[in-house]
């Protein structure tokens, strides 16, 4: 954008002499400046002065006006972008030409002028116009109204306007819609004087003249407060006295400094964007700075010497104020005629202003009254307003006496002697500084510090920091104690004690609040596990009530497995093995009155083996019981309801009981006409069938077959061998003793 000559003029040769190199440098400015307002061109509004809403709508609807201006650049795509076309605002053509002046070696830093809320809730410049006056319509019974006035109100006619000349127009003057200052400018380092030079080659197209930057005090949308200058290396500095007229009669009244504490906040947050270390100009600004406030001559105004920081007026003077020693140093006029002196009144020196207190005020800041001083100011007492006063106190008007900080001097307390701790007349010591602390003691501010001291048995005195005012009341604020400065480590080894027990109190306090807790949540279950053992001896009740329910053959056929139980209880042994056909279980015959070959039931095996039921091995050893194989088995009632099945008995549900085979054959309707066995504590309908061998008839022996598979269909079955068989499957059988003995006990079970 800038050609190579005007390049040349903001970088010229070092030879050549100063005034020559800073005039160069000007016109180089004042060049590139012409150039960039010529192609720059400002097509939104830039940022103005923030002012208080009164009320929400009108804060929503300037927070719609923000939003719907607003000129943001959400990356630097975007700002690159609008920086091709040379559109925006005015702040954005700022921006541009620093980038400009940096990119041509210059020396260059943009220039904010910060617009925060001000201190005062309102502005006369902003205040909303007043609402037109509402007229109340007169009722026609109102006798002072003229029948003319209500004929011309009831026909609703508008009144005509007044007639205007055509040689005075009337023109409505509209509110500017921006200010007439910038916001950012532009600094440029000339090196030839050592000196920054602002420049605006939008609004204002000056040069080098900082006090055309200041907006009027009547812009509603400007207003000069804090100007900061920011550089390439992100460093900051506050240069608002550079462009301020009056910084420190007008400026500073409307800025931080004016609070309490409010310039060292000021300046540690600057110090934040302060550089490491400062250069050579950065030495020179800040002198020139420094050298501009102090030339500022004496405001003409009376309002403007108030909180000034270089004069003061004897007006201005708070009560606890004083002017000594007052030496005069300028008169200003209470008027603008200035002939006569009673008009005049005299300014002094701010440095001449002194703070003074009352004695017990500088008692309480560890200061005391030095031998010999006279006060320089008294004020009237303040008495509590009690509504009972005598005539004398109103008569004789007691004076407060008040001294400076140099009529005072540090406050130096009585020291320790063996160990004991001077008082007051309340029995106290006033630390209200820890100057105040006597000499030899120590003051310790533990809570507990007061407690140990007793246990020790040593003199302390509690100490008094402060007052709290409440209700017009003084009360004492007590933190810590004073003791003797060889009391200190036994005193800290008692408070560890204090420490260490109200710790093992704690644990144990939340150990018995746990034990609390699981002894209420045992007995919680034991009442519930004793509601359930009522609820479930109901639900026996209310079983037993009930009628069995019957089970379907079929259903039992179709469960498959597990143990048929039987009336009798109980398992017959094993033997040759084979099945009854009975109705609890085993394999029912399809007719009424089985035939003959069908009364045994059970399995006959092709060839006759020894040993009856099991296969003996050809070992000469005793034969052992066998070992029963765990089998799955489906209970009858598995598919009931919870409500509908047995209850399991305690006593043991199936017992091993031997039954002797004391026929050789038995038929169905000898083995019907048998009496039922009895059966033992916890048998039930539902035990195991009990079953009389064998496959050979002339066997004497008995076996037990539990039904663990499902019932397969009924077969034809063999004939039993003839009773004359031979002994082998007595050989094979497992009962080694007479079957008729009661007594005997088969061997297989010893």
């Amino acid at each position: 954008m800038l050609p190579k000559k005007v390049i040349a003029l903001l970088n010229p040769d070092e030879d050549k002499p100063q005034f020559t190199r800073s005039t160069t440098f000007i016109d180089g400015l004042n060049q590139a400046g012409d150039i960039f307002g010529r192609r720059f061109r400002v097509t939104k509004p830039g940022l103005k002065r923030a002012h208080w809403a009164e009320d929400e709508e009108q804060l929503k609807q300037r927070m719609e006006t923000i939003m719907s201006d607003a000129e943001v650049f959400f990356s630097k795509d975007e700002f690159q972008s609008q920086a091709k076309i040379l559109q925006g605002s005015r702040d954005f053509g700022a921006q541009l030409f620093c980038a400009l002046l940096r990119s041509a070696a210059v020396d260059a830093r943009l220039v904010c002028s910060l617009q925060p809320l001000p201190f005062s809730g309102t502005v006369k410049d902003m205040t909303p116009a007043k609402k037109p006056p509402q007229y109340v319509v007169i009722s026609s019974d109102d006798h002072d109204t003229s029948t003319d006035e209500q004929q011309k109100s009831s026909s609703g006619l508008p009144t005509p306007s007044r007639t205007r000349r055509i040689g005075r127009p009337e023109f409505t003057s509209r509110p500017a819609q921006k200010s007439v200052r910038l916001v950012f400018w532009v600094e440029a380092f000339n090196e030839a004087v050592q000196k920054w030079i602002p420049i605006d080659p939008l609004v204002t197209k000056t040069l080098a003249k900082p006090s055309k930057f200041e907006p009027p005090a009547s812009d509603p949308y400007n207003y000069l407060s804090y100007v900061v200058a920011f550089e390439d290396d992100a460093s900051a500095r506050d240069v608002t006295r550079r462009y301020a007229k009056a910084f420190n009669a007008k400026t500073r009244k409307s800025r931080v400094e004016t609070t309490r504490n409010g310039e060292k906040w000021w300046n540690d947050a600057l110090l934040a964007y302060e550089k490491p270390f400062l250069e050579d100009r950065d030495e020179a600004e800040i002198s020139e700075l420094t050298s501009k406030s102090a030339a500022e001559p004496m405001p003409r105004n009376i309002q403007d010497f108030k909180d000034h920081p270089v004069y003061a007026l004897e007006r201005h003077l708070r009560r606890n104020e004083v002017i000594f020693p007052k030496r005069v140093i300028g008169h200003v006029g209470l008027s603008k005629t200035t002939s006569k002196s009673d008009n005049l009144e005299t300014v002094y020196r701010r440095s001449d202003v002194h703070i003074v207190r009352s004695a017990d005020k500088w008692y309480r800041l560890g200061r005391d009254v030095k031998v010999g001083e006279q006060p320089l100011k008294h004020v009237p007492a303040t008495r509590p307003k009690s509504g009972f006063a005598s005539d004398e106190d109103d008569e004789e008007t007691e004076d407060t006496a008040l001294y400076a900080e140099y009529q005072t001097e540090i406050y130096r307390p009585p020291p320790v002697v063996q160990g004991r701790i001077p008082k007051n007349a309340y029995g106290n010591l006033d630390v209200y500084v820890p100057s105040m602390v006597p000499p030899g003691a120590v003051h310790i501010k533990h809570p507990e510090a007061a407690r140990s001291a007793k246990i020790l048995g040593i003199d302390y005195a509690a100490a008094v920091t402060g007052f709290e005012f409440r209700g017009r009341r003084g009360t004492a604020v007590f933190a810590g104690i004073v003791i003797a400065q060889e009391f200190q480590e036994a005193l800290d080894e008692v408070l560890r004690s204090i420490a260490d027990e109200r710790l093992q109190a704690a644990v144990e306090a939340r150990s018995a609040e746990a034990l609390r807790l699981w002894r209420l949540f045992l007995i919680k279950l034991r009442i519930a596990e004793r509601v359930q053992v009522y609820a479930d001896d109901d639900e026996r009740m209310e079983y037993a009530d009930e009628p069995e329910p019957e089970i379907d053959m079929d259903y039992a056929e179709d469960a498959g497995g597990g143990f048929i139980p039987e009336e009798g209880g109980g398992f017959v042994p094993e033997g040759a093995g084979g099945f009854f056909p009975e109705t609890g279980g085993g394999f029912v015959p399809e007719e009424d009155e089985p035939a003959a070959e069908d009364e045994g039931g059970g399995f006959v095996p092709d060839e006759p083996d020894e040993g009856g039921g099991f296969i003996q091995d050809d070992s000469t050893e005793e034969p052992r019981a066998p070992v029963p194989q765990p089998t799955t088995t489906t209970p009858l009632h598995a598919n009931l309801p919870k409500n509908k099945r047995p209850k399991a008995p305690t006593a043991p549900r199936y017992e091993l009981i031997v039954v002797p085979n004391k026929s050789e054959w038995v038929t169905e309707e000898e083995h019907l006409a048998r009496p039922p066995t009895t059966g033992l504590d916890g048998s039930s309908a539902t035990a195991p069938i009990t079953v009389d061998s064998s496959a050979n008839g002339g066997s004497k022996s008995a076996s037990v077959d539990i039904v663990s598979r499902p019932p397969s269909p009924p077969q034809a079955i063999q004939s039993p061998p003839a009773p004359d068989s031979d002994s082998g499957i007595e050989k094979g059988s497992l009962l080694s003793e007479d079957p008729e003995d009661e007594d005997a006990i088969p061997e297989w079970l010893m």
